[in-house]
């Protein structure tokens, strides 16, 4: 059995919303019943499972919502950002610091993904002499687990090459269990051996899905550089809380103030002025605190539109989508948010995370025109899919290729539904007689 997630997005708390403890017990208890099914074989019999593989399919660590990257100023000799130069100690050094908070604030799910790694977390009953489960037996089965970790676009960090990235790697692998090496974890799955015979034994291509996305992903300097969702969610998303309790601590409202910190966790990233809208609508009729909101976000959006390397990600992106962007910020210098709020919602619509879905990109992968594969899998859009690549008159399940979005974990503020979200979602792929026959089962839940 091989289960799949992505999108968990742990953070170190200094942004957005903590994850809730709550989530990683419930998946370990998901996981568990996922494999006592997978137990059950085509013929009817019982026989526990021996291995279970779980693939992270990136964003899992989120190293870059942290004000870690925000504590310096340019003029200050320690001043990094995520674009700045790896190469240099300062950029591994916090990256590490980042890293070891991450670990501090989600020391649960730390402990769930290292339980379930030793075993002791995924135990199955054995099977008795009727090929049935024995439950009176003192007697338990722990099937082998394997968890692989794969590269997306908030965590590319941990594929960066050197000595002082191993380091840090080393300490991911002991803090989550994994079975990946010191050595850079992968973007692709064709830089991890052990992915490519996983991958060819499920039918299985799968990726994050960042490299679709033109916002996310620059193809002109890979996965091993920032792109231009870095620079707008470092200097305009999380600098606008910090901006704006800084110079305006003593005239906010704790409403506003907390509103504002929220705005990180908004989906899509790019609705985020329709969001603080809708928020400052709730909150207050003062004319004078949303003229203060919206003077700290213009100075903000202005100090982003001079720097040069935004500029110099405008061609990856599109001169079109650059000058969309460009609007959506700028215009709030002379329009209402509600004219904001409109823009942003067609840049979300049009590209970002929580954009349209991937399901186009999943038809022309090598694999499935090539009938190699069965299954395409990506996360990155937050979106939970199950789409046929067959024709549309053939249902998900009766289909030979199936393309399938993992959806997300964590507390989201969603724009489209205009609802806040705990999400857990996760998919489980099946081999040979594993569960009766079946060949996936995808798994969504939102709790509070």
């Amino acid at each position: 059995m091989l289960v799949i997630v992505s999108d968990l997005h742990l953070m170190d708390g200094s942004l957005g919303f903590a994850s809730n403890p709550q989530t990683f017990t419930l998946f370990a208890r998901r996981l568990r019943e996922l494999a006592y099914q997978a137990s059950w074989r085509a013929d009817g019999r019982y026989q526990p499972v021996e291995s279970v593989d779980i693939l992270l399919l990136g964003d899992i660590l989120d190293p870059l919502q942290s004000v870690g990257w925000l504590q310096r100023d340019p003029q200050d000799t320690s001043y990094i950002r995520p674009w700045h130069d790896s190469r240099s100690s300062l950029f591994a050094l916090t990256l590490q610091r980042i890293t070891r908070q991450i670990f501090t604030a989600n020391a649960h799910a730390g402990e769930i993904f290292r339980r379930l790694a030793a075993g002791e977390a995924l135990r199955l009953p054995p099977v008795n002499g009727r090929g049935q489960p024995d439950f009176y037996s003192r007697e338990r089965i722990a099937p082998r687990v394997r968890i692989h970790y794969m590269v997306g676009n908030h965590d590319w960090y941990y594929h960066l090459p050197g000595q002082a990235y191993d380091e840090i790697r080393r300490e991911v692998i002991a803090f989550l269990g994994l079975t990946n090496y010191a050595s850079p974890f992968p973007h692709d799955a064709a830089e991890s051996g052990l992915l490519t015979g996983l991958f060819l034994e499920y039918g299985l291509t799968a990726r994050h899905g960042d490299i679709f996305d033109p916002f996310n992903y620059n193809p002109q300097t890979g996965r091993d550089s920032a792109a231009m969702s870095d620079f707008f969610a470092c200097e305009v998303v999380f600098r606008f809380p910090l901006e704006l309790e800084r110079r305006h601590a003593l005239e906010l409202p704790p409403a506003a103030r907390e509103a504002a910190y929220r705005v990180t966790s908004v989906r899509p990233l790019l609705g985020s002025p329709l969001w603080l809208r809708q928020e400052l609508q709730a909150l207050t009729t003062s004319p004078r605190l949303e003229r203060i909101i919206k003077r700290t976000w213009n100075e903000v959006v202005d100090r982003f539109l001079q720097m040069d390397e935004v500029r110099s990600q405008a061609k990856s992106l599109g001169l079109t989508k650059f000058r969309a962007l460009q609007t959506l910020l700028s215009v709030s210098k002379t329009a209402s948010f509600s004219t904001v709020s409109g823009i942003s919602g067609w840049m979300s619509q049009h590209f970002g995370e929580s954009g349209p879905s991937l399901a186009s990109h999943a038809r022309h992968e090598p694999d499935i025109r090539e009938r190699r594969a069965r299954f395409v899998v990506y996360g990155h859009t937050h979106q939970h899919e199950v789409i046929a690549l067959d024709s549309p008159r053939v249902s998900p399940r009766e289909s030979r290729q199936v393309y399938i979005n993992t959806g997300a974990w964590g507390t989201f503020m969603d724009l489209r539904q205009k609802s806040r979200f705990n999400l857990l979602s996760c998919l489980a792929l099946y081999h040979q007689d594993e569960r009766g026959g079946r060949t996936f089962e995808p798994w969504w839940a939102n709790f509070s």
